[in-house]
């Protein structure tokens, strides 16, 4: 199997180029060929089925089977015309609301923050099922005319990712993170490593990620990110936490 990716290691965007070389390792191990800092030049067919690829830099990789991984894009053209807010997704508030009497939520929802943050869209089902109960919940506030009761969608996102026999979990963003911390790190065992890191959005700690950390250890981690400190604030508490893993 080969992987082709743009990144300088698979999920740096997402996990950073410090946790995605230990899960590069992982993936190399396995017997995986890993083409990183590449682009994908073009497709060849034969008999009408993909056959190979081509790199931008002129290696050609043989294929039985290719799979192409871009994302996805919000599905909003529908909107258009309708004056709403639409720009990588739906824009709207902290309560999730676009418009008077519109609430949106799930992927397509563009939610900027109670301070008046970046827009921050998840992709991620436990967020689509937390920001839809919240949306239905203000918008029956709008409706019986108690906006005074409607609450500020705040939620901690969760993701989890399958790698073989690893999980690596996530708490809070990650994405954008001008900083990564690595708090907690054991790779005496090359396949089943530990890593805990804290990751700083602006200065302040907004995700943690966990791989093979223990439950408790990581629920509590989480705590400590729930409301965004500076990183000085959290190493020390992430500490005293971690060391309780012996």
């Amino acid at each position: 199997m080969s992987v082709v990716t743009d990144e300088t290691t698979p999920m740096e965007r997402v996990f950073g180029a410090e946790v995605g070389r230990v899960l590069g390792g992982i993936h190399q191990r396995m017997g995986v060929t890993l083409h990183t800092g590449q682009t994908v030049a073009g497709l060849e067919r034969t008999a009408g089925e993909a056959s190979a690829i081509r790199l931008a830099d002129g290696t050609k990789i043989l294929a039985d089977t290719v799979l192409v991984a871009i994302g996805s894009a919000p599905n909003t053209e529908w909107l258009d015309g309708s004056g709403l807010p639409v720009r990588d997704g739906v824009e709207c508030d902290a309560y999730c609301a676009a418009a008077p009497r519109v609430y949106v939520a799930g992927d397509v929802a563009n939610r900027r923050s109670a301070t008046g943050g970046r827009g921050v869209r998840m992709e991620h089902r436990m967020n689509a099922t937390e920001q839809g109960a919240a949306a239905a919940r203000n918008l029956l506030s709008e409706i019986r005319g108690t906006n005074g009761s409607r609450a500020v969608y705040t939620p901690v996102p969760y993701f989890w990712s399958d790698q073989y026999a690893l999980k690596p979990q996530a708490h809070g963003i990650l994405r954008g993170a001008e900083r990564v911390e690595i708090v907690y790190q054991d790779l005496g065992s090359a396949d089943r490593p530990r890593v805990a890191a804290l990751y700083v959005c602006r200065g302040l700690v907004t995700g943690v990620l966990g791989i093979r950390i223990p439950p408790r250890i990581l629920r509590a981690l989480r705590e400590l990110i729930v409301v965004p400190k500076p990183l000085g604030a959290v190493r020390s508490q992430a500490d005293h936490v971690l060391s309780a893993m012996g």
